[in-house]
């Protein structure tokens, strides 16, 4: 409220990103407009019903409710780095070859590096050497930060593991080698990241499921980040899809509700 002359309501805080980075949204009103008198009685309305915040209060905030609220802070900013990371260690070919293996389904390509990890044999083979043959393999995005994490989503899962000696794959790992489970690779992505159970529920809710449907109803992720989940089920024949338009929808694969 600047007087009686002009008020300004909108989202944008006084902060440099808040008035310079951000999309934000307000409305000036002029003098000339009655809804300024409004705005004004509405603040005073404020002023009267608050009070002031004593020293002991104000000592109390700092030590019970910042903390509480740096926290939360933290695991948001830590939330958002893993959506970060498994999205660029995401399907698009977890080991892409030539164009015609771009279509290679997450589940193949991990055999594949699990079967170079497992051809090392008495050796083992280094972390360094692993991901020197994901770039090779991987020329479109051949970047060692983005083979790193692709790397790290094995371990995250449980599908290797590393020692002294180099990597191994676990017995998981050397069960899905032998089996070609990919009914025990989608469990094991279950324990690694329980967002693939609000897939599930979304699928057993609602007959087609559009990525955006998803991303708009939770707190974290986005229609891209869902996208990349629908395709793993994809690959792993948990899934298939269809286009409503020009949209990509997914439904139970085999129009039942368990498949494991």
């Amino acid at each position: 409220m600047l007087g009686t002359q002009v008020a300004i309501l909108g989202s944008a805080n006084i902060t440099y990103s808040g008035l310079n980075k951000n999309n934000e949204l307000g409305i000036a009103i002029y003098e000339s407009d009655s809804k300024i008198f409004t705005v004004r009685d509405r603040l005073q309305v404020f002023m009267e019903y608050g009070y002031e915040l004593t020293k002991d209060q104000f000592q109390w905030s700092v030590k019970n409710d910042i903390p509480r609220y740096e926290k939360r802070a933290e695991s948001i900013k830590e939330l958002m780095k893993t959506i970060k990371t498994e999205k660029e260690a995401g399907l698009q070919s977890f080991v892409p070859g030539d164009e015609k293996d771009r279509v290679i389904d997450y589940f193949n390509g991990v055999l594949k590096i699990l079967d170079y990890i497992n051809s090392g044999n008495s050796k083992f083979r280094k972390k360094k050497e692993c991901i020197s043959w994901l770039i090779k393999n991987s020329p479109k995005e051949g970047k060692e930060s983005i083979n790193e994490i692709r790397l790290s989503l094995l371990f995250t899962i449980g599908l290797i593991f590393e020692n002294k000696q180099g990597i191994q794959l676990t017995g998981i790992g050397n069960q899905i080698i032998e089996t070609e489970s990919k009914v025990e690779f989608y469990k094991r992505l279950l324990g690694a990241f329980p967002e693939f159970e609000i897939v599930e529920s979304y699928l057993k809710d609602n007959k087609e499921v559009h990525p955006k449907m998803i991303a708009k109803e939770e707190d974290y992720g986005n229609t891209e980040y869902w996208a990349i989940r629908l395709r793993w089920l994809e690959s792993l024949d948990r899934v298939k899809s269809n286009y409503i338009g020009k949209q990509k929808y997914y439904s139970h694969f085999n129009g039942k509700e368990d498949v494991i």
